[in-house]
C-alpha cells in the first residue's frame, strides 16, 4: 500500500450512481448540474458515447473507461468519473477483462476501497460470469485485510424479492430467480451486503409507469439512498446516492496558464525574437539532431509562455466559458439597468 500523499484531505467519499440510457441530454444535465467538489465519484451505466467510444465530461472530472475498451468489439456500458479534487496519488485503476466493468482502487483513511462499476446486459449473464472468474485469483490485492472495502455499484438487470417490491411478483419467474440466485451466491461468498434497503425502486418504466429495482449497491457496512427528484431528463433510472465515512487525499490546486489575458501581438513578437537565438532550419538526418532541435524549440516556446502568459488559480464557481467581452457587456447591462 502506498504512503498517503501530503495533500489536504476530503473528509467524506460521496458517490453518485446512475444509468443514463445513453442519453446526450441526461449526461450533459448530470455533469453540468453537480457543483464542483460536491460529489467525488460518478458511476455511470449506459453512458453517452460518440463514434469513437468516448463519453462527455468536463474539467472537473477524470474519465475512467474499462481497460478492455479497445480490445472488445462492443462499446463500453460502464464509465466512472473521478473528481479532479481527488489526488491522482490516492487512487488507481485495476485491469478487468470486460468492457462493461470499471474497477478503481482508492487509498482512504479506512483502508483500501476497491470500487466496481458494473453493467450486466438483461439478455445474458456474461458480466456476472466475468466477476465469478476474476475474483478468486485477484481477491488478495482487492481486499487484503478485513479493514478494506469492496463496493459494487451495479445495474445487474435482475429482479428478486430480496430487493424488489413484493407487488412485482410477476417479474419473479423461474429463469429470473435462477439468474439472481447466482448473483446472490457470489455476494455471499465475498461477504458483500445490500446497502440500499429493499422496496426502494430505481427505475420507472416509460411504457407502464411501473417502478422496479434493476440497480443496486453491494458493499461492506454502509448506507445509501435514492433521490427521484435528481433523475434528470431522458432517463428512467433514478440516482443512487452513497456517502462513506472515509477521508481521501485531495489534489493540490496549482495555478494554470490564463491565455485569455495574453496580448497576442506582444506574444508573437517575443516568439520571433526568441527563435532568432536557436539554430536556423536545416535538414535533420540523425535521430540525435532531431531530438536536440525539438528540445530547443520546446524550451524556447516554454520560456516565452512563462514570460508572457499570466497565471490564475482555479475557482470553484468559475465559468470557464466567460470572456472579457462578456464582462464588458455585463457592465453595460448594469449601467442600462441604472
Amino acid at each position: 500500500m502506498m504512503d498517503t500523499p501530503a495533500h489536504t484531505t476530503l473528509d467524506k467519499l460521496r458517490i453518485w450512481q446512475q444509468n443514463l440510457n445513453k442519453s446526450h441530454i441526461a449526461q450533459l444535465t448530470l455533469i453540468n448540474s453537480i457543483p464542483p467538489g460536491e460529489w467525488d465519484i460518478l458511476a455511470i451505466q449506459e453512458p453517452l458515447l460518440n463514434s469513437l467510444g468516448n463519453t462527455k465530461a468536463n474539467m472537473h472530472w477524470r474519465v475512467v473507461y474499462p481497460t478492455a475498451k479497445y480490445t472488445n468489439e462492443e462499446k463500453p456500458r460502464a464509465v466512472t468519473l473521478v473528481s479532479s479534487k481527488i489526488s491522482t496519488d490516492a487512487w488507481k485503476q485495476i485491469e478487468f477483462p470486460s468492457a462493461d466493468i470499471v474497477v478503481i482502487q482508492l487509498w482512504t483513511s479506512q483502508g483500501l476501497c476497491t470500487m466496481f462499476n458494473i453493467y450486466n446486459d438483461c439478455t445474458h449473464d456474461d458480466t456476472v460470469s466475468a466477476l465469478e472468474r476474476f475474483l478468486p485469483g485477484n481477491l488478495p490485492s482487492l481486499h487484503p485485510t478485513e479493514q478494506d472495502h469492496l463496493v459494487w455499484l451495479s445495474n445487474f438487470n435482475h429482479h428478486h424479492p430480496l430487493w424488489d417490491e413484493d407487488r412485482n411478483n410477476h417479474l419473479f419467474t423461474g429463469t429470473v430467480l435462477e439468474a439472481s440466485q447466482k448473483l446472490i451466491d457470489i455476494l455471499a461468498d465475498y461477504g458483500l451486503t445490500q446497502i440500499l434497503p429493499k422496496d426502494v425502486p430505481t427505475l420507472q418504466s416509460t411504457s407502464s409507469g411501473n417502478w422496479t429495482r434493476p440497480d443496486n449497491i453491494f458493499c461492506t457496512d454502509h448506507t445509501c439512498d435514492t433521490d427521484p427528484e435528481q433523475r434528470g431528463p431522458n432517463t428512467d433510472h433514478v440516482p443512487i446516492l452513497t456517502q462513506f465515512d472515509m477521508s481521501l487525499a485531495a489534489s493540490a490546486e496549482s495555478p494554470s496558464w490564463n491565455y485569455r489575458e495574453v496580448d497576442w501581438e506582444k506574444f508573437n513578437t517575443a516568439v520571433n525574437n526568441a527563435l532568432i537565438g536557436i539554430d536556423p532550419p536545416a535538414p535533420l538526418d540523425m535521430v540525435e539532431s532531431f531530438q536536440a532541435a525539438a528540445c530547443n524549440l520546446d524550451m524556447t516556446l516554454r520560456n516565452v509562455v512563462e514570460a508572457m502568459v499570466p497565471k490564475t488559480r482555479p475557482h470553484l464557481h468559475q465559468k470557464r466559458w466567460w470572456t472579457k467581452d462578456l464582462t464588458k457587456r455585463a457592465d453595460e447591462l448594469k449601467r442600462l439597468r441604472k
